[in-house]
């Protein structure tokens, strides 16, 4: 059966999630506001996500001091005993997030995190409300028998949760069955990724001649990003690559300490070091989109849905990706940009190769590029989706093969 849209939504959040969860999901609770819904917070910690809700003026349920749950990681000894712990935290503090839900009137409580799914489905049943899950990621398949897909599979269907994936191949990493949850396409605020309000870094900056060609590529250093490749790949140009940069835009990822310093030693050993330009983290992404000519995702796996294209599309810029994941659903090939099909250094030279013989067509791309961003990925098209799939699915059950 349809039902109408959600009167106010409670979202359920650790309170410290990093400055890109935070920007999108204030970006996605002032749309939701300006569509007439409600969006307060219930943050299980202390951090920066609790402090800006507090400063923009949403009513947030504090206190709950009990901590975060574990995330099913390490050994599968490890994965066991997270499993219970999570299981006897979500009994000790699904109470106390029931009564904040019920306290900010909530209708819903939204949440994003896997380790969060068991808590937000039991405070919903006891508050007598509903739960929804927008999944962030793929869900892996690293445990035995597939363990963790079917736990999360069962929480679903055991408290009614909602999952909805952010784009179709997510949705493909939960499935049971025949059974296939919905997905719901993120987005952007035009207005905050828009060329004409930003200016582009300097390139004297960052060490780029004027005329040089830049590729930017803008994510966590870590391996599954794919930098170590697509310097290989800068590598494999020759002499066609000789007026081609590379702008590695990103801080550490905590699990993968050194890599930054790998990837250095990597440019130097291959004598491209001149041509990679590393800036590290920085709070204002859209400069730096608008310094490169083209932005690569270069990820090695599948990008479940990758904001660095929507981001880089917005600021009117051609993507060249890796097709697998969310990219494959988001850029239009040969029309805002260009897939390979893998990120192997050899096919993503092969994509900067095509990216180059078109390099007369960058400015027209990066304007379809905008206008594709626009129409598709806008947080108001987003948000849009969003409440389609909650109404569309308002009586779900989860019973459909899950």
């Amino acid at each position: 059966m349809t039902k109408g849209n959600p009167r106010s939504i409670a979202w359920l959040l650790t309170g410290h999630e990093d400055y890109g969860v935070r920007r999108t999901t204030l970006s996605f609770m002032k749309q939701l506001e300006a569509e007439g819904i409600r969006s307060s917070a219930i943050t299980l910690s202390p951090g920066p996500m609790r402090d800006e809700l507090e400063q923009s003026g949403h009513d947030v349920a504090a206190g709950l001091t009990d901590g975060v749950p574990p995330t099913l990681a390490g050994g599968l000894p490890r994965k066991a005993l997270n499993a219970i712990r999570m299981v006897r935290g979500e009994s000790r503090m699904a109470p106390l997030v029931a009564s904040s839900a019920i306290a900010q009137e909530a209708d819903l409580i939204h949440v994003r995190w896997p380790q969060l799914v068991g808590l937000a489905g039991a405070a919903a049943r006891r508050a007598s409300i509903r739960a929804v899950w927008q999944m962030p990621n793929a869900v892996g398949s690293t445990m035995p028998f597939d363990l963790n897909r079917r736990y999360l599979r069962w929480l679903c269907r055991r408290y009614e949760v909602l999952p909805i994936a952010n784009s179709r191949y997510t949705a493909t990493t939960l499935a049971g069955g025949h059974s296939v949850p919905p997905h719901a396409h993120l987005g952007i605020d035009p207005a905050e990724f828009d060329p004409a309000r930003h200016s582009a870094v300097a390139r004297a900056d960052l060490g780029v001649p004027e005329d040089a060609v830049l590729l930017g590529v803008l994510a966590r250093l870590q391996p599954s990003k794919g930098q170590a490749e697509l310097i290989e790949a800068l590598a494999l140009l020759g002499e066609q690559g000789s007026d081609v940069h590379l702008m590695i835009v990103g801080g550490p990822y905590p699990r993968a300490i050194g890599f930054g310093e790998r990837l250095v030693e990597l440019a130097r050993s291959l004598s491209v070091d001149r041509r990679v330009h590393f800036v590290g983290r920085v709070e204002e992404p859209q400069r730096y989109l608008l310094a490169a000519d083209v932005v690569v995702s270069s990820t090695v796996g599948a990008e479940p849905f990758g904001l660095s294209v929507i981001e880089a599309m917005m600021m009117g810029r051609p993507v060249l990706a890796h097709a697998l994941g969310g990219p494959g659903e988001t850029v239009a090939n040969g029309r805002t940009g260009w897939l390979v099909d893998s990120a192997a250094p050899e096919d993503l030279a092969r994509g900067i190769q095509g990216a180059l013989r078109d390099r007369s067509r960058w400015g027209e791309m990066g304007f379809a590029a905008r206008s594709h961003a626009i129409q598709e990925f806008s947080i108001a098209a987003a948000v849009q989706r969003y409440l389609r799939v909650v109404r569309e699915n308002g009586e779900w059950t989860g019973q459909s093969g899950w």
